[in-house]
């Protein structure tokens, strides 16, 4: 798991980090630049912010981990793929 400290380091180094924001499968790009800890961490929903403790890599993504939320997170982000598939169904997807 990488650490708050280590993701501001990631963002700073690499041309572009891609990071998961809410569970609804927001997604933000940050390109290469200087950004704190904190304002990382602002960048969540105000329920999440205490929370994150870290971020875990899943494919070219940083997906974020929890202390004790983790499950909420879990459960949002499990409702919303099922909504989109659900609109899927009725609309298509490409």
């Amino acid at each position: 798991m990488t650490t708050l400290d280590q993701m501001v380091a990631i963002i700073a180094t690499q041309s572009n980090t891609v990071v998961r924001l809410v569970p609804q499968d927001l997604l933000r790009v940050y390109p290469k630049h200087t950004r704190t800890a904190e304002q990382l961490v602002n960048d969540y929903p105000k329920k999440y912010r205490g929370d994150l403790v870290g971020f875990e890599l899943i494919g070219d993504t940083y997906e974020p981990r929890f202390a004790t939320l983790q499950a909420e997170w879990d459960a949002e982000l499990k409702e919303y793929y099922a909504d989109k598939a659900e609109w899927c169904r009725k609309y298509g997807c490409d």
